[in-house]
């Protein structure tokens, strides 16, 4: 079971990154495409700038649940200190325990405030989008991280991708 978690963490973290990748890559030809026809031919793309912002909040999201599947999501580690060494692994497990319940309840109000959105059939200023498929990606971030949180609590082996190999690896 911790070898196919392992798989399925790291199939998940290839496709988060290449999102990722692509979204940045969006957001680079946007803003460097309307720069040099602004500059050099007077025109600029027409909200270049709302699909670059919608496209890193894409990215800035898909980090965290990156961040969360390396473990290397922000931390207090200043509490490290409170507790002894031989607890650390017990200690490990609760705030992996405590980050499932934390990314679980975000995903559920995050997946309710996308319905709302949809509902409401609120759209993007500018560009006249819905405003939803950009939105969803707060419940998939959050439900990924928590996804991988769990994991990390029954599977301590699988913290930091010891066992998991992806892009590079």
């Amino acid at each position: 079971m911790q070898q196919f978690t392992a798989k399925f963490i790291a199939v998940l973290a290839n496709i988060e990154a290449a999102i990722v990748v692509a979204a940045y890559t969006l957001v680079a030809a946007f803003l460097l495409t309307d720069v040099i026809g602004r500059e050099l031919f007077n025109t600029s793309i027409y909200g270049a700038q709302k699909i670059s912002v919608q496209a890193t909040l894409v990215a800035a999201f898909l980090g965290l649940s990156l961040a969360t599947g390396k473990s290397s999501h922000l931390r207090a580690e200043s509490m490290d200190m409170l507790v002894p060494q031989r607890w650390s692994a017990g200690a490990d497990r609760i705030g992996h325990v405590v980050s499932f319940v934390i990314f679980a309840a975000l995903a559920v109000v995050s997946a309710q405030f996308v319905l709302e959105t949809y509902g409401f059939g609120i759209r993007i200023a500018v560009l006249g989008w819905p405003m939803w498929p950009v939105q969803i990606v707060l419940p998939v971030a959050f439900g990924s991280s928590a996804l991988k949180s769990v994991a990390f609590a029954v599977f301590p082996g699988l913290v930091a991708h010891r066992d998991i190999k992806e892009f590079g690896d």
